[in-house]
C-alpha cells in the first residue's frame, strides 16, 4: 500500500505548483540582475538548489505513482462550500 498525499502539502499538484513558483522566482532575479539592479547570483544559487530539490522529490513521487499505478490523497473536507 502506498502512502497517501496530504492535499497542499506533498501532493504532485503541490509540488509542480511549487516548482512554477520557484522559476517564476528563479526568473525574476536573473532579470534584475541582466538589468544591473542588483547582485543576485547568491539568490540565484539558493533557487537553483530549491528547484533542483522539488524536481528530485517530483521525480520520485511519478515513480511512485508509475509504479504503482495508483495515487491516494487524503480527501480534503472544506470549511465553507
Amino acid at each position: 500500500m502506498t502512502k497517501k498525499s496530504i492535499p497542499n502539502y506533498n501532493s504532485i499538484s503541490t509540488l509542480f505548483d511549487r516548482l512554477i513558483i520557484e522559476r517564476v522566482k528563479y526568473n525574476q532575479f536573473k532579470q534584475r540582475e541582466i538589468n544591473s539592479q542588483e547582485d543576485c547570483m547568491y539568490k540565484l544559487e539558493a533557487q537553483d538548489k530549491i528547484i533542483s530539490r522539488l524536481r528530485d522529490e517530483l521525480e520520485k513521487e511519478l515513480k511512485i505513482i508509475f509504479k504503482s499505478q495508483s495515487y491516494d490523497t487524503i480527501l480534503e473536507e472544506r470549511t465553507f462550500k
